[in-house]
C-alpha cells in the first residue's frame, strides 16, 4: 500500500527533528583536549611601584566538556615563564565557558546500526569568559580575577583540530595590587 505525500512529508519532517535532536545530543556528550603555548605580555601594578614583562612562554592544557552544541566549559591549568622555559614563574588554574555562535563546537556525528554520518566546520569562531588564579613565584604571592578571550579553532581532520586565541585577564592581588595579562595562544585540540 503507497503512502500519501502528506504522510511522507510529515515522516520526513519528524526524522529531521530526530536527527537534530541526536545531533544535539551526541554533540553535548563531546569532550576535548587542547595543548597550546604562546607569547604573553604582564603588566603588575603595587604599591606605588609597576613593572612589565613580555615574552613567548605561556603553555596551557585545558579540558573542554560539551554542554550544548555551541557552549563548552573548559577547565585547565596555565604556566608562564620569564625565559621561554627557565627563569620566574606564574602558574595557576582556568575556568571558563566558550561560546561559538556560528558553529557547533566541534564535529557531529550521527551513527546507527547501519549509517554513520558526521560534519565540522572548517572554521569555528568563539569568545570566553573565564576566572583565573595565578601564583607568582618571585613575589610570592596569588592574584585571581576575571578574563575574555576571542579566536577560532580550525578542523584540522579526523586527528587534530588547531586553534588561535588571544586572551586578556586582570587580576587583583594581595595591598591593592594588580595585575594585566595579555596571551596570544597557538595550539592543538584533540577529541576524546
Amino acid at each position: 500500500m503507497r503512502k500519501s505525500a502528506p504522510l511522507d512529508f510529515i515522516l520526513a519532517f519528524f526524522a529531521g527533528i530526530a536527527l537534530i535532536l541526536s545531533a544535539t545530543n551526541a554533540r553535548a556528550q563531546a569532550n576535548k583536549l587542547e595543548l597550546a603555548a604562546g607569547y604573553y605580555q604582564l603588566t603588575s601594578d603595587g604599591t606605588g611601584r609597576s613593572s612589565s614583562l613580555a615574552n613567548f612562554g605561556t603553555y596551557r592544557a585545558l579540558y573542554h566538556h560539551g554542554v550544548f552544541a555551541n557552549l563548552e566549559v573548559v577547565l585547565g591549568y596555565s604556566l608562564f615563564v620569564s625565559d621561554v622555559i627557565s627563569g620566574d614563574m606564574g602558574f595557576g588554574p582556568d575556568l571558563g565557558l566558550m561560546y561559538f555562535p556560528f558553529s557547533h563546537s566541534s564535529d557531529v556525528r550521527l551513527s546507527t546500526d547501519s549509517v554513520s554520518f558526521s560534519f565540522s566546520e572548517k572554521w569555528r569562531p568563539f569568545g570566553a569568559l573565564t576566572f583565573h588564579q595565578r601564583s607568582f613565584q618571585s613575589v610570592d604571592s596569588t592574584f585571581a580575577g576575571f578574563g575574555a578571550a576571542l579566536g577560532t579553532e580550525y578542523d584540522g581532520g579526523s586527528v587534530l583540530d588547531y586553534k588561535l586565541e588571544l586572551r586578556y585577564l586582570s587580576l587583583g592581588g594581595p595591598s591593592s595590587s594588580s595585575a594585566t595579562q595579555i596571551e596570544a595562544f597557538l595550539g592543538v585540540i584533540l577529541p576524546l
